[in-house]
């Protein structure tokens, strides 16, 4: 029996849009399927060690990330979603890519919130917030001393992912306040003042934090140190490395010095 052109044809037609289709419901269900660029969509995407979600986990990624993703052959389901694992050099580690998407999120809807505290019993209490939003970071520091000198400064800039390390750069002053009775922020801050706020999270012009999967949060460089060195003096509840010293009181206290890790 001879072929029949028109029905090779329809055929091929026929097949075609069934493995369209198919694509179609790949890109719906399971997220992007090939490798390329994309933009984070959760508030906060682990990173692990493997493909798989029961690895160790290495990182954290913000919401709006632009980053460049290796599809790998490994799918799995979690909560009932089916995805690929993407490989991102940048972040090292693999990422579930049903939260990876082509097109850039809204700016600003979600946000990973870090906390860092740290104190002398006898002298200060120190909180730094940074959030982490579509390629933007705030950081936020409160100072307040022995006698009752308050300050508090706010700083924005970007950042960017750079061998699984967070590096903000870039920031400038938005707003602070150097009085504890004052309420809300006020922009006028003295220079030296912002200065000195600037000084204590911010190594030339940058602000490295990097994740620790021992500490469960963000080290900077100095306090990847430290917790390398007396790695029990960790208590993760509430972020802080603690160690007893002498107070100029005449009695032991304690000085806690804080990590950056995910507010809960």
């Amino acid at each position: 029996m001879k072929n029949n052109p028109f029905s090779s044809i329809v055929l091929i037609i026929v097949i075609c849009f069934i493995t369209l289709q198919k694509c179609a419901i790949l890109e719906k269900y399971l997220g992007p399927n090939s490798s390329g660029s994309y933009y984070v969509i959760a508030d906060r995407l682990n990173v692990r060690e493997a493909p798989s979600s029961t690895s160790k986990k290495v990182g954290t990624l913000p919401y709006g990330t632009y980053l460049s993703f290796e599809r790998t052959d490994q799918i799995e389901e979690i909560n009932g979603k089916k995805s690929f694992w993407f490989f991102s050099k940048q972040a090292k580690g693999y990422v579930f890519g049903s939260f990876l998407n082509p097109k850039a999120p809204s700016a600003g809807v979600k946000e990973m919130k870090l906390t860092l505290r740290s104190s002398d019993f006898c002298y200060f209490f120190e909180s730094q917030t940074v959030r982490l939003f579509s390629e933007k970071i705030i950081l936020r520091i409160e100072r307040t001393e022995e006698g009752g000198s308050c300050v508090e400064g706010e700083f924005t800039g970007n950042y960017k992912i750079e061998e699984g390390q967070i590096i903000g750069y870039d920031f400038h002053p938005t707003g602070g306040r150097d009085d504890c009775e004052k309420q809300g922020v006020d922009p006028k801050l003295p220079p030296i003042e912002y200065e000195y706020l600037r000084s204590l999270a911010i190594s030339n012009s940058q602000m490295i934090l990097k994740y620790d999967s021992f500490a469960e949060g963000f080290l900077t460089p100095g306090l990847e140190k430290a917790v390398r060195r007396s790695p029990k003096s960790i208590i993760r509840e509430i972020c802080v490395l603690r160690s007893k010293h002498y107070c100029n009181y005449g009695s032991d206290t304690f000085f806690e010095q804080g990590y950056y890790c995910e507010s809960k």
